[in-house]
């Protein structure tokens, strides 16, 4: 049985809630994301699997409330030293599905100036042709360096 003190504030109410929807998408095969989680393999750490208060003290409170429980690794489990509190925009970035980084814009970038279109830059990376825009564009990852983005690894399946 999972055990937890009561939390001094509402606020650690959003850390049990995301440590709750971690252990649901891993031990219920009811809910809608078990089969890319608990039925794919994901595990939780015997240290969290039923203590919240250990979660809790290896995580920290989560730095805001556009933050969420992200997996370093997406192939990895969840255990302290593979999961971070990460926005919405690092969590899409680290997608098993992302096939481009920070790392290769300079190489988007030396592809367009060398005359190649937007559409066969695409191509040879096998993204959209709106995803190259955006990225050479700055949108998408502007000018900040990497920090634990995905690389292409081939799988097409999605994290979530």
């Amino acid at each position: 049985m999972a055990t937890w003190r009561k939390w001094p504030t509402s606020a650690r109410c959003l850390e049990y809630h995301s440590w709750r929807a971690m252990r649901n998408r891993c031990f219920n095969p009811h809910d809608p994301k078990y089969p890319v989680y608990g039925g794919a393999g994901i595990r939780i750490c015997d240290r969290w699997r039923d203590n919240f208060n250990a979660f809790l003290s290896d995580m920290g409170p989560r730095p805001t409330r556009a933050h969420s429980l992200d997996r370093i690794d997406t192939r990895g489990h969840y255990e302290p030293g593979n999961c971070r509190w990460a926005t919405q925009t690092t969590q899409q970035r680290n997608r098993t599905s992302t096939k481009l980084s920070a790392e290769l814009i300079p190489q988007l970038r030396v592809l367009r100036d060398g005359g190649l279109s937007h559409k066969a830059i695409a191509v040879r990376f096998a993204v959209s042709e709106t995803t190259v825009r955006e990225a050479l564009s700055g949108h998408t990852w502007g000018p900040e360096p990497a920090v634990a983005l995905a690389l292409a690894r081939g799988s097409g399946e999605e994290k979530r």
